[in-house]
């Protein structure tokens, strides 16, 4: 599919059954398809509990709430201000970072 030069690439779980390094380079190698030399491609993906590292990876997120409402869809450096005001609105309340 990737050598069609698709403008979008969907990929469900691509990371499940993959270590740690296979994950990098999963990452590496999608970098690569993002930036082609045919032209921008939008890479959207399903990932349950990525690595921290896999998180810092990720340009824009989507986040669903357990009864599937939307509970956050932006950039992913925004997200933990915008849920920790919509979770702990006041500063106090909210728990010391882990």
């Amino acid at each position: 599919e990737v050598a069609a030069c698709p403008k979008v690439l969907l990929l469900d779980e691509p990371t499940s059954g993959l270590d740690t390094v296979s994950c990098d380079d999963l990452f590496e190698l999608l970098q690569l398809i993002k930036f082609s030399a045919a032209g921008p491609v939008t890479i959207i993906m399903v990932i349950h509990q990525p690595s921290y590292e896999l998180f810092e990876k990720i340009d824009e997120i989507f986040f669903l709430t357990p009864l599937c409402c939307l509970a956050y869809q932006g950039p992913r450096d925004k997200a933990r201000d915008f849920l920790t005001q919509k979770i702990f609105p006041k500063v106090h309340e909210c728990p010391p970072p882990r």
